[in-house]
């Protein structure tokens, strides 16, 4: 496959025309291959800059996105009152249940402490 050109005429005040040979010449190109390179670079530039754009806004949306669900997830998991009545149902059930099975009022305080630190060592974290 044959790589097709365009020419194009590019009329510059000689000051700047002097300034692009010189850049030409350090890079021991003609000036119209120092101009390709340029604009081709130009070009690819602004590719680029598109496609990061493009990325930009996909992680922008994808964390919007997982802002929402985690919020969500949090409102409907949250520690409602009806969690609080079920919870407190069964921890009156299962002191009744240890009362008569005649377990000593000591060794069920023993296990609330027990049960205490293992949900602060586990759940709760240390709180300063």
């Amino acid at each position: 496959m044959t790589t097709k050109y365009r020419t194009y005429a590019l009329r510059l005040d000689e000051d700047v025309a002097v300034y692009y040979e010189g850049l030409a010449a350090t890079d021991g190109i003609r000036p119209s291959k120092l101009f390709q390179k340029i604009l081709t670079n130009n070009f690819q530039s602004v590719g680029i800059k598109h496609q990061a754009d493009r990325i930009e806004q996909l992680v922008d949306d994808f964390e919007r996105k997982l802002k929402f669900t985690l919020e969500k997830f949090q409102n409907d998991n949250s520690l409602n009152e009806k969690y609080f009545e079920d919870f407190g149902g069964i921890y009156m059930m299962l002191l009744g249940v240890l009362m008569k099975q005649n377990v000593v009022k000591d060794e069920i305080k023993e296990m609330q402490s027990k049960g205490a630190i293992y949900a602060k060592k586990n759940f709760i974290g240390e709180q300063s």
